[in-house]
């Protein structure tokens, strides 16, 4: 199995899921469990822990890789993103990212001096055949758990989608949009949280940071995809549930997320709007999250 390709897609998928579930407003400490799929089968399981205050807030996400991924490159990595709040707007002050991935360290640390990102670790650096951010590109960016958290907040404010981040991760400059698509409902699937959710399509563009040799067409290629949000209990804030990004070589990877098991009920009798049942669709998340029902609306 090749690690790029796969390991990219899953973390791709990965990034969009804990952070969109910060509030507007008050107070909220909650954790959250996403599992990632590729080609249908597991490849990667997230631990997120969310702390959202009236002005900071602070995620810390763990990945760890399932089946197939995990035999062929065995290891973690923990995230954690902290700053302040106004508004709608996240103002990251830290980002924290190690891991050790086959026996290989990677960590990667940035403060923010006002709207500039300041490198402190990249470790390995980068390889010489990739082009460095311009400092002008970097400025005014977030990382890209913070980048969610001012997302999930303006969906949390105005009930729609529509929202952009410039996204830098040390190595990269992004570029995201997001788009209200309408509301569904997601049926049972697997151990997958079901119910009425907002759905978002996104799309990202790298700006810089590219590989010297990379292909002109590849580097002006978007990638798109999908996420279903929404409250877990009534008033509270939209919780990213479920995710689609396409990918060239794997096709759809999808993620979303594990429903928690209702506290006062036996075995077998889980709330249906909660909780997927294992022998509900037998096509796949792709074919249950993306089928229209009644109760759709359109942007």
């Amino acid at each position: 199995m090749s690690r790029g390709p796969l390991l990219r897609a899953a973390l791709a998928a990965s990034l969009a899921l804990p952070a969109a579930a910060a509030p507007a407003r008050g107070e909220a400490a909650f954790p959250a469990r996403y599992r990632v799929l590729a080609a249908g089968l597991p490849v990667l399981d997230i631990e997120a822990q969310v702390e959202v205050g009236g002005e900071s807030y602070r995620l810390r996400a763990t990945l760890r890789p399932r089946g197939l991924l995990a035999l062929a490159m065995p290891g973690e990595q923990v995230s954690e993103a902290s700053g302040g709040l106004r508004g709608t707007e996240a103002r990251p002050r830290h980002y924290r990212s190690e891991g050790v991935w086959r026996g290989r360290p990677r960590r990667l640390w940035l403060d923010w001096h006002g709207a500039d990102p300041v490198p402190r670790l990249d470790d390995p650096p980068a390889p010489a055949g990739h082009e460095p951010v311009p400092p002008a590109l970097r400025r005014g960016t977030l990382d890209a758990l913070s980048a969610l958290v001012r997302l999930g907040r303006i969906v949390a404010a105005t009930g729609r989608c529509e929202a952009a981040a410039a996204v830098y991760d040390g190595r990269r400059r992004m570029d995201y949009a997001l788009r209200t698509a309408g509301r569904e409902v997601l049926p049972p699937w697997r151990d997958a949280w079901a119910g009425e959710a907002l759905r978002c399509g996104f799309e990202a563009r790298q700006v810089a940071g590219f590989r010297r040799d990379q292909d002109p067409e590849e580097r002006a290629r978007p990638h798109r995809g999908e996420a279903w949000l929404a409250p877990l209990v009534p008033g509270g804030p939209p919780v990213p549930v479920r995710l689609a990004v396409a990918t060239r070589r794997l096709g759809t990877v999808e993620a979303y997320l594990v429903a928690p098991d209702p506290p006062s009920r036996g075995p077998g009798r889980a709330a249906a709007s909660t909780r997927g049942s294992s022998a509900g669709s037998s096509s796949g998340l792709r074919a249950s999250a993306a089928a229209p029902s009644a109760m759709a609306g359109g942007p």
